[in-house]
């Protein structure tokens, strides 16, 4: 069983996935859908000795594509990273915007929040990590987490640091699959971006 904790206060919703992880998604929504429902129709006509066979074949195509799934991840990361650093390169150049972080917190300062809270952001992190494309954990995996809540309440930049760079490599895309929004941060009522870190552990 998976459990997952995560340091983070609560509240309200939108959208948040990255378009590139969006797009990848919605795709791999509609096969996995697709391949379930052509599964259970050969299943439902196959005769006793043969729904064992279907079954095998149905579990090494559920391996086959989960590495499939993974592999498009992995790439959309890949671009997001190197898109977020071409923009930093730019923002060098014009007026560089406020980043507020806990070691940078004025008097006033409200903090953002998930959309559904602490559980809620529990809950699709463990849900959106990929743990079959890792190998097995021997131990809980903690890490680190950093990432950029602009002022609409996206998050970029996603860091992870921990002992085993696969997992980090997971965690990063599961923070950038979140299917809500961060409430952003707020100084005199006026919506700011903020810097988060937060530790993250998962186990099973």
């Amino acid at each position: 069983m998976l459990v997952a904790v995560l340091l983070v206060p609560c509240s309200k919703f939108f959208g948040q996935q990255n378009e590139a992880f969006k797009a990848i998604k919605s795709q791999v929504d509609y096969e996995q859908q697709l391949l379930q429902y052509k599964y259970q129709m050969e299943y439902r006509r196959a005769s006793s000795d043969v729904k064992g066979l279907l079954e095998n074949q149905w579990n090494s195509l559920l391996v086959d594509f989960q590495q499939h799934v993974n592999s498009a991840y992995v790439e959309a990361l890949i671009k997001v990273k190197n898109q977020e650093d071409l923009q930093r390169i730019s923002n060098l150049v014009a007026a560089p915007e406020v980043i507020f972080s806990s070691e940078q917190s004025p008097r006033g300062l409200v903090l953002p929040q998930y959309a559904t809270g602490i559980d809620g952001l529990r809950q699709d992190v463990s849900k959106l990590f990929y743990f079959d494309s890792v190998k097995p954990l021997s131990k809980p995996y903690m890490a680190q987490i950093s990432f950029i809540v602009d002022k609409q309440g996206v998050i970029s930049q996603v860091e992870a640091t921990g002992e085993d760079p696969s997992m980090n490599r997971q965690a990063q895309i599961a923070f950038y699959l979140l299917p809500r929004r961060f409430i952003p941060a707020f100084l005199e009522n006026e919506p700011v971006a903020y810097r988060y870190d937060l530790p993250l552990i998962l186990s099973f």
